[in-house]
């Protein structure tokens, strides 16, 4: 049974849903997050420490200026060292009898005068004689506080860091000189330079350095240098707050709650807050009751509330916080902690004296909202946000989400806004991914790809493979997709091989799916079914026999690979099936010879109106096979007042097999209906070439002829119309017959050799069958020595047998008992005509004796006979005639 009606390329296009049931948003843990995050810090949460270390550098200089007032004068008279030895030469007398210690004395004596200027000029004077002495370093430390005192403070804090680096006692007091200054004019960048460079401290510059570090958020170096410097902080225990506080901002609960309020009081409510989030709520509690401020006890009371989920006393006090800072603090811890049943109209109700803090209220209403998938209202508070730069940049990402389940359009906007703005890679990633998708819907396939080209997602590497498979481009698709690991991936590959027809091959990765679900198994008994391996992909089958797709689809490849019992099986159990499938039903039992089953079913579908043409062939198929003649006319008196798809090819199909099993009078009707019926067919030429052929049958040779002239008129070159003619017009005009043949066979290479034939038959010419004598001898021998015997018949009654000797030589040497004797007869006629009478005699009882049943050698006998008479041998002549006589009576 042919299966042209099934409109069949199976191509397994796994992707193929609507455009929006094909665009995923992957999972993401950014509310997460998001809610996990809080950056915003409570305005006390910065330690406000009095330096309890003083700088060493004032003590150092006091017990330096009691000492100088002690010098003897005699170590210098006059205003400079070396004075009475000024000049040229006196300078160098000079440099042997003033020493180093007077340098120095004569410029602490400035310094102390407070005659900055003169240090400055002295040391600067002196410089040179002062490197390498035991008080260069010390004047060194005189000068740069001297530069800080006048007017070049940089160059003072640049020898203060060198002399701070140094390994020696004065090395301290630079560094406490260097950071009195630095924390007076609070150049933290600077501090935070010069603290890196130290490898050991004063308590002063330590204290420095932790205040800092505290102040720029750097825990690990407040750790470091608390933990290299325990000795310090051993005797002033008060430096340790910048520890726990940094171990605090870290997350270090556990060590931060072991340390005792009572002495580290500046830090209470770190220790306070470190117990509440390690589930000691009565021992933070009490300490909470200790701290003395009353903004910070109300702050950590309000976080014992949230955490006890005292909602009553959230409620009550939340908005009593002062400070906006403090309060958005609790507020986005309350949203941690209870974000799976957030009190929205809590939220709602808070108050802020700057604006800018809804954002905070708006982005946590509108992610939650996204979580509980009310998409519309989320977006509503995500696009009020509009202070926060981090804020805004996230709610675009997640306008994106929401918008994804209202309006592509809208979200593919924010993803691409997003790629803008965005910083997060993670949700770029996403954003690239979601991008892609739309273009992918679209059917933009290369600006898809390129929208994949940075994205880091397993997501993104499966769709740039289902990208390549929709643009047909199987190898680079399964190349791809061999890369993801994810059982999406080997579906994919296991596609793409399989429309590359390595069933195999996609097997294979089919068998790597951890997860199968539908579409991977869909896809698996299809593979099963090309590999021949049907009770495995029956199996499958079996599990989803509910599954309209997988019905079609099973049915169609067991149909296509001739596997009608199955088929049979599947689709008699169903209680709905579509038409194509009772089609393939009928097929099936049609097919595996059950014909009455077949024909009930396809008459079925014909009362159904659905495929008629199909069914009808069907039914005609069985009845030429059965040669029932009832059952033909059954389907015709069905299918000729319905109106279907081909119906005139059904009818002339079935008019010709009509025709050419003897019930032509019948058919002369149907196509006589056929071509009033369907005046612009396609078949309508042919129908009327069919009706010339029954009207010739039938002897209607002038209808006929007319058929044949209509189709000549629309197409003057149709050469089976002028066959047709030909052959009609035998018997009206032969001539108008024999010339059309004739042109036939000049110009037609199908109805050559058959005109040939007809011409040859025909004339009564023998010049003009002569003439196609070597054609015909060509195609056909048998009909070329019939043609002989014909011709020459025709020469015999004109009694003229010019130059025909040959053909009558070619008779007797085809040695065929059919011919022989016409030859040996044609050639006594030939030797009488030429008044051989002995050769003629000879040939014509040759004739008698070696073919004396042939119809030659009656006509061969009486040539005889006739020669013997005229030649008076009467008494042969008489012997003949008995011969004669005996033929005439039916003897040999």
């Amino acid at each position: 049974m042919k299966k042209s009606f099934l409109y069949i390329v199976i191509f397994i296009f796994l992707f193929a849903a609507s455009g929006s049931a094909r665009v995923k948003l992957p999972e993401f843990s950014f509310i997460g997050k998001e809610i996990g995050k809080i950056t915003v810090k409570p305005s006390f949460a910065d330690i406000n420490i009095k330096f309890k270390a003083e700088s060493s550098v004032n003590i150092y200089l006091e017990k330096l200026k009691i000492k100088h007032q002690k010098i003897d004068k005699n170590d210098y008279s006059f205003e400079e060292p070396g004075f009475f030895f000024g000049g040229t030469v006196r300078t160098a007398i000079a440099s042997i009898f003033v020493g180093n210690k007077a340098y120095r004395n004569y410029i602490a004596k400035k310094f102390f005068q407070k005659e900055y200027l003169h240090v400055v000029d002295g040391y600067e004077k002196y410089a040179e004689k002062l490197k390498g002495g035991d008080f260069e370093t010390e004047i060194k430390l005189f000068y740069a506080i001297a530069l800080m005192e006048t007017s070049n403070p940089n160059k003072a804090v640049e020898i203060l860091e060198e002399l701070s680096l140094n390994n020696d006692n004065v090395s301290f007091f630079a560094q406490d000189k260097l950071f009195e200054y630095l924390n007076r004019t609070d150049n933290l960048e600077k501090k935070v330079a010069i603290c890196g460079k130290l490898s050991h401290f004063t308590e002063y510059s330590l204290n420095s350095c932790l205040d800092t570090y505290y102040k720029k958020d750097l825990y690990d170096e407040i750790i470091s240098i608390s933990d290299k410097n325990s000795n310090l902080i051993d005797k002033n225990k008060q430096l340790l707050v910048y520890k726990i506080a940094a171990q605090y901002a870290k997350g270090d609960l556990k060590n931060v709650a072991k340390y005792d309020p009572d002495i580290y009081k500046d830090v209470v409510a770190y220790i306070a807050d470190a117990n509440l989030e390690k589930g000691e709520l009565n021992k933070a509690e009490s300490m909470i009751n200790r701290i003395d401020q009353k903004d910070v006890k109300d702050f950590y009371q309000l976080k014992l509330a949230i955490i006890k989920k005292d909602i009553t006393y959230i409620k009550s006090n939340l908005n009593n916080i002062a400070t906006d800072n403090n309060k958005l603090f609790l507020v986005l811890y309350y949203i941690s902690k209870n974000f799976d049943n957030l009190d929205i109209v809590l939220l709602k109700n808070l108050k802020f004296e700057k604006p800018v803090y809804y954002d905070y209220i708006n982005f946590y209403i509108g992610l939650y909202l996204v979580k509980e998938k009310e998409y519309m209202e989320a977006s509503t508070y995500l696009n009020k946000i509009s202070f926060y730069e981090e804020l805004i940049e996230n709610s675009i990402f997640y306008l994106g989400v929401c918008y994804y389940y209202t309006d592509y359009g809208l979200s593919d906007i924010f993803f691409n806004r997003y790629l803008g703005v965005g910083k997060d890679p993670e949700k770029l990633n996403i954003a690239r991914y979601m991008i892609a998708q739309f273009l992918f819907v679209d059917k933009k396939y290369d600006d898809a790809i390129k929208s994949l080209d940075k994205c880091d997602l397993i997501q993104c590497n499966e769709l740039k493979a289902e990208i390549f498979f929709n643009k047909g481009d199987y190898n680079k698709a399964a190349s791809l997709a061999s890369f993801v690991i994810t059982d999406r991936g080997f579906l994919i590959a296991a596609s793409s091989l399989f429309n590359l027809k390595n069933y195999e091959g996609a097997l294979q990765y089919l068998n790597k799916i951890q997860n199968a679900n539908r579409e991977s198994n869909f896809l698996k008994m299809l593979t099963y079914f090309k590999l021949g391996d049907i009770p495995k992909g029956l199996d499958i089958y079996k599990k989803y026999n509910y599954d309209r797709e997988f019905t079609e689809n099973a049915v169609l490849y067991l149909y296509l690979g001739n596997y009608y019992s199955d088929v049979i099986n599947i689709l008699q159990t169903k209680d709905k099936i579509t038409a194509e499938q009772e089609l393939m039903l009928a097929n099936s039992y049609f097919s595996l010879g059950n014909h009455n089953e077949s024909v009930k079913r396809y008459f079925d579908l014909i009362d159904k109106k659905v495929y008629i043409y199909e069914s009808a062939m069907a039914i005609f198929s069985i009845a030429q096979q059965n040669k029932d003649a009832k059952m033909l006319g059954n389907i015709l008196s069905k299918v000729s007042n319905l109106k279907f798809e081909n119906k005139d090819t059904l009818l002339i199909s079935m008019i010709r097999y009509l025709f050419e099993n003897g019930d032509k009078r019948i058919a002369l009707e149907h196509i006589n209906k056929f071509v009033k019926s369907f005046p612009t067919s396609n078949y309508l030429k042919e129908a009327y070439i069919l009706r010339g052929y029954i009207n010739e049958s039938l002897g209607f040779f002038d209808d006929c002829i007319k058929d044949a002239d209509r189709v000549i008129d629309y197409n003057p070159k149709d050469e089976e119309a002028y066959y047709i003619k030909a052959i009609c017009s035998k018997k009206i005009n032969k001539d108008t017959s024999l010339k059309i043949f004739e042109e036939l066979v000049n110009k037609s290479v199908r109805f050559k050799e058959v005109s040939l034939k007809e011409i040859v038959s025909l004339s009564d010419d023998p010049v003009q069958i002569s003439n196609y004598l070597p054609q015909v001898k060509a195609i056909d021998l048998l009909l070329y020595y019939k043609t002989l015997v014909r011709m020459l018949g025709l020469l015999e009654v004109r009694k003229d047998f010019p130059e025909y000797d040959k053909y009558i030589d070619e008779l007797i040497a085809s040695r065929d008992e059919s011919f022989v004797p016409a030859g040996y007869y044609y050639k006594s006629v030939l030797m009488y005509t030429k008044n051989d009478t002995k050769t003629a005699l000879n040939y014509a009882m040759r004739c008698h004796y070696l073919f004396p049943k042939s119809h030659f050698t009656y006509k061969a006998l009486q040539l005889a006979m006739q020669i013997y008479k005229k030649n008076g041998d009467q008494e042969s002549a008489k012997k003949v005639e008995d011969i004669i006589k005996n033929y005439d009576k039916g003897g040999n």
